[in-house]
């Protein structure tokens, strides 16, 4: 449910990368999301999110 004053914000994104985005965000997608966006916009005291753990096994493979 939408924290009271805050809008609503549609994005395109692949529904696999999307999938995999919802598996690997902790609490969940839209907190992630939201302490991103402060962290690049240099919001005083922000820090960068924590990113999980990557588990190259099930990963796709990356370029070089």
């Amino acid at each position: 449910m939408p924290t009271p004053g805050t809008q609503r914000v549609a994005i395109r994104i692949e529904e696999d990368l999307w999938e995999r985005f919802g598996e690997a965000a902790h609490p969940n997608r839209s907190t992630v999301l939201r302490e991103f966006i402060r962290w690049y916009l240099t919001e005083p005291g922000t820090k960068r999110p924590t990113r999980p753990l990557r588990d190259y096994h099930d990963a796709p493979d990356l370029p070089e």
